[in-house]
């Protein structure tokens, strides 16, 4: 894909697959079905054709990178200052010629259908934002979408500052996003810092919402992703990940 880029987030520090503490191994190379969580998300961006794929790393980097090899673009994020932050050094780092930008968490696990749907979808409806959503029975950790009394979209919330009223919110963002690259770049700009200290990337939505830009939420109705957190969905989303193999 000549005109398309990625940014993969893999700063993460696994506290939660540690007990709250910094794991002794990034959270993105814990394996998932016996492959480090990050090859899927690698792996995905090959077979889709898209070249240009710079990584976000943070918290014991070297690692990643000496896995990975040399034949990615790495950026530092020396501070776990967010999502927003870590795409906006993803973006001083892409090709001059990319139109848009296809950001993926690697820790996150996404079938190749629900990517190529999402590519599809959002250059079919010619949006300036895409991203999948999924309602989920137990939404607790995600970011919740949140609507309005007639469905249109408004925002996403991130848990912590979500409201008691919007953590019950089934419908939840999963971390696929799909962005014009000349907004995106002008949008980033603008994140704020949130009362947590972090810029989050999902608050893009809600400004592009505002401005009027079309946005496309993207509803997926299999379970062609898996947000992996804990040593529990660890084990569900390796048992998932072998079916689609079968």
């Amino acid at each position: 894909m000549k005109n398309t880029s990625a940014i993969v987030l893999a700063a993460g520090k696994g506290t939660r697959l540690n007990q709250g503490q910094p794991s002794e191994k990034p959270k993105v190379l814990y394996e998932v079905a016996g492959k480090p969580m990050i090859d899927y998300s690698i792996d995905l961006l090959a077979e889709l054709g898209v070249a240009d794929v710079v990584v976000v790393v943070g918290h014991l980097g070297e690692q990643i990178e000496k896995h990975l090899g040399k034949n990615l673009k790495y950026v530092h994020q020396p501070q776990t200052t967010g999502t927003g932050e870590a795409v906006r050094l993803g973006l001083e780092n892409i090709d001059k010629e990319a139109e848009e930008i296809l950001v993926l968490y690697g820790a996150d696990i996404y079938h190749r259908s629900v990517i190529e749907n999402l590519l599809g979808q959002h250059r079919l409806s010619g949006s300036t934002v895409s991203f999948l959503t999924k309602d989920l029975e137990n939404s607790s950790g995600y970011g919740r979408i949140v609507r309005d009394e007639k469905g249109n979209l408004l925002s996403i919330v991130e848990e912590k500052v979500a409201t008691q009223a919007q953590k019950k919110i089934r419908e939840v963002n999963d971390g696929a996003y799909l962005f014009k690259r000349g907004w995106l770049s002008e949008a980033i700009k603008k994140l704020k810092l949130t009362k947590v200290n972090e810029y989050f990337l999902t608050d893009l939505v809600e400004q592009a919402v505002l401005e009027e830009q079309k946005v496309l939420a993207l509803k997926m109705d299999f379970p062609g992703w898996f947000g992996v957190d804990t040593p529990e969905q660890i084990l569900s989303s390796g048992k998932q990940i072998e079916k689609w193999h079968k």
